[in-house]
């Protein structure tokens, strides 16, 4: 080895000589930014591939839309497609239970239909006809309880104050029923014409009660419980 290479080799070798304890760092990148409708090859095609698949997923919804919707909308145009039908029941057997039957039973509309049921046919009483309402035979069914004659009469003799109007019909939905759909067909058909036709009812049988104590000089109406009254 000559001495002139081996001088190149030496001078090669970094020195310590010069560090001045500063150490030299490298500047990060900038971060890569652009916009949507900025000029340039690369943008452009990102741009057709958001674009291109921005369109296929709307065909795809629109189509879904199309084809399957129109099934459930179709099934919903008409609700209910027949009338529904609902029970009374009398257990009272009595003037009460026979005034129910024949208001409530002519009364109908397109939703809801009555069917009179014989009260031995539900040899539990009330709670043999909330289990057939449970177990879906009917949507709606009313019950008029047992003693609902004899325990007003006992009201209006006696003039009690203890008398419960609301204790003389029972009227049991299918808690099934709550759900989506059936339940807004439930609140929105069923509640408010049974609710209509059970106050027409009663108040028409309050209107014959007075017109029966406005006949009888004994009977006087100051004597009697408001609450028989309402």
């Amino acid at each position: 080895m000559s001495t002139h290479d081996a001088e190149e080799k030496i001078s090669a070798i970094p020195s310590d000589d010069h560090d001045d304890g500063h150490s030299v760092t490298s500047t990060p990148e900038e971060p890569f930014s652009s916009q949507f409708l900025q000029r340039g090859k690369a943008a452009s095609r990102a741009r057709n591939i958001y674009i291109k698949i921005l369109l296929q997923r709307t065909c795809l919804i629109i189509v879904a839309i199309s084809a399957i919707f129109p099934i459930y909308w179709g099934a919903l145009w008409q609700v209910p497609a027949r009338s529904l039908e609902g029970w009374i029941v009398d257990f009272d057997g009595a003037r009460i239970g026979q005034n129910i039957i024949q208001e409530l039973g002519v009364l109908s509309n397109a939703a809801l239909r009555w069917k009179v049921r014989p009260s031995n046919a539900f040899p539990g009483g009330a709670s043999d006809l909330v289990n057939a309402v449970v177990e879906e035979h009917c949507w709606v069914a009313v019950a008029i309880n047992v003693g609902a004659t004899a325990n007003l009469e006992r009201a209006l003799r006696d003039r009690g104050a203890s008398y419960d109007a609301s204790s003389a019909i029972t009227v049991s939905e299918h808690s099934c029923f709550e759900r989506s759909i059936l339940n807004n067909c439930s609140r929105t058909l069923l509640r408010p014409a049974i609710d209509t036709w059970l106050q027409k009812i009663t108040h028409d049988f309050a209107i014959k009660l007075f017109a029966e104590f406005a006949s009888n000089s004994t009977m006087v109406f100051s004597s009697i419980a408001p609450k028989t009254l309402v």
